[in-house]
């Protein structure tokens, strides 16, 4: 699951994909800057994302579902 934009119900969902044993990724626009809010969502693999620089080819291997939050 790859998940555009971790705000509120984008976690949600990540919390619950986990815990059903999903492999989960989300962006969020600058992941360095509250550490504390990350550490609540272990087990997902945050990246930056910045409007007009794409992801990485990397980001979308092994992805079958996409969210748009």
């Amino acid at each position: 699951l790859l998940c555009f934009g971790l705000g509120y119900c984008a976690e949600r969902l990540a919390l619950r994909a986990l815990a059903l044993g999903w492999r989960v990724r989300g962006t969020a626009r600058d992941p360095d800057a509250d550490p504390g809010r990350w550490s609540a969502l272990a087990g997902v693999d945050v990246l930056p994302f910045t409007r007009g620089r794409p992801l990485p080819p990397a980001a979308w291997e092994g992805v079958t579902h996409v969210v748009s939050s």
